[in-house]
């Protein structure tokens, strides 16, 4: 049942993958495309709370070193040391990705997890992209691409 779902094909970099055709899937792709042909090639993207595999897509970097920031990774390291991290990185943009964590008991990053990163986030980065839904705002899955605020 679930191979004859599989109708959406995704080309990335290494190769074809074939996928369900869901909307999800759809906002997915577009992200990648979008941040592919929209930002400079040498640019960095940290994806959070999850979602590596939109900078294998999009062909940009996270230069950070965690692939994700989920609730046992800001539980284990604290949000003051992340925010730091984050803080030293060159970092150009990020994605925030709707991705619940109701696994952990804490299922909406910025809101039941995280409410200090993701403060410092909106006073660092701005905005530029959204796609889908506003990520953890209820109406369903949605990327957010904000870009880094530069000081003069």
């Amino acid at each position: 049942h679930y191979q004859k779902m599989r109708t959406f094909t995704l080309n990335t970099p290494v190769g074809e993958i074939v996928l369900p055709e869901t909307s999800t899937t759809h906002q997915f792709s577009i992200a990648a495309e979008y941040i592919k042909n929209h930002t400079p090639k040498e640019s960095t993207l940290l994806v959070i709370p999850e979602g590596i595999g939109l900078n294998v897509l999009s062909e940009r970097t996270n230069p950070f070193s965690f692939s994700h920031l989920l609730p046992p990774d800001i539980e284990l390291f604290g949000e003051r040391f992340i925010i730091d991290a984050i803080a030293q990185e060159d970092l150009d943009y990020i994605a925030i990705m709707h991705r619940p964590t109701p696994e952990y008991g804490v299922p909406t990053f910025g809101i039941d997890y995280a409410q200090n990163l993701a403060l410092w986030l909106r006073e660092h980065f701005t905005p530029i992209e959204v796609f889908g839904h506003i990520p953890f705002q209820g109406q369903g899955f949605g990327i957010m691409l904000a870009k880094k605020n530069r000081t003069k």
